[in-house]
Parts: structure tokens; C-alpha cells; sequence
């Protein structure tokens, strides 16, 4: 369900031209699905919420990487939770 919600998410940002035309949002979000579950398997298994943390951070990283920053709308970013994409 995840990944059919972050895939719809971000079909809707590169229509809107906040997202490269090139970014692939099927693959992009099937990434951030299994980056987090493996984050979280690993703070389980560590104990820790440091590789969860670095985790999110990359993805973070990641996803402004795929973004054209201002939108054609001027729209604000998009936030969820405590994440500002495309800022």
C-alpha cells in the first residue's frame, strides 16, 4: 500500500513539473519502501534509531536530488510529517 500511495505521489509531482520529467516514479518509490524497511529492520536488530535515521536522511538527500525545485504553480512544498520534499 506504501509503495502505491508514494508511486501516486509522485506521478502527481512530475506532472505538476516538481519532479525531472526523467524521474521514474514507480522504481523511485519501490526505493523508498525498501530503504525504510531496511532502516527499520536494522534499528530493530542494533537496537539503535541511528541507521534509520541515516536512512531517512539519505533518502531525504535522494529525493531533492530528483526535484526541479520551485514549482510551475508556486506551489508550497510538499510536507509529511516532519519531511519537506522539494523545498
Amino acid at each position: 500500500h506504501w509503495e502505491t500511495c508514494l508511486t501516486e505521489g509522485l506521478r502527481d509531482m512530475r506532472l505538476k513539473g516538481q519532479l525531472k520529467p526523467d524521474t521514474a516514479p514507480e522504481p523511485l518509490a519501490m526505493f523508498v519502501v525498501a530503504a525504510i524497511e531496511g532502516g527499520l529492520l536494522l534499528a530493530k536488530t542494533e537496537r539503535s534509531a541511528a541507521p534509520l535515521e541515516a536512512t531517512v536522511g539519505q533518502l531525504k538527500a535522494h529525493l531533492r536530488s530528483q526535484c526541479l525545485g520551485a514549482t510551475r504553480r508556486r506551489d508550497p512544498p510538499k510536507r509529511h510529517g516532519r519531511l519537506t520534499f522539494c523545498p
